[in-house]
């Protein structure tokens, strides 16, 4: 594990979050729907030094809502800070709200993949 987020039932402002270690080759994100929904968890995959983002889509009466919060790498020389943008909450064509409740990281950990 590179990662814990110290309070996973608060909303997730935009941050820079920091791993403890650079020893990986790829990332899994885990993180809940939302800050009160502690207990489902999604995971999502990243190679090391890219850029991604974790998101939920689910169909609504105006349409299909999703939900994501990019996730940048800085380029620092440590490899080991990555930073998430605000959660952005789009519904049919509505412009984009932010919510920072949503799509909340919980855990990440380091993959190393066989030389």
């Amino acid at each position: 594990m590179l990662w814990t987020n110290p309070n996973p039932s608060a909303d997730f402002a935009e941050q820079d979050v920091v791993l403890s270690s650079a020893d990986y080759d790829a990332l899994e994100i885990y993180f809940s729907y939302n800050a009160t929904n502690n207990g489902t968890m999604y995971c999502m995959k990243m190679l090391k030094a890219s850029n991604s983002y974790i998101y939920y889509v689910f169909p609504t009466g105006a349409g299909v809502s999703v939900r994501s919060r990019n996730i940048t790498f800085v380029v620092d020389g440590t490899y080991k800070k990555y930073h998430f943008a605000a959660c952005s909450v789009g519904t049919g064509a509505s412009a984009p709200t932010t919510e920072n409740s949503i799509c909340i990281p919980r855990f990440i950990y380091g993959i190393k993949y066989p030389q």
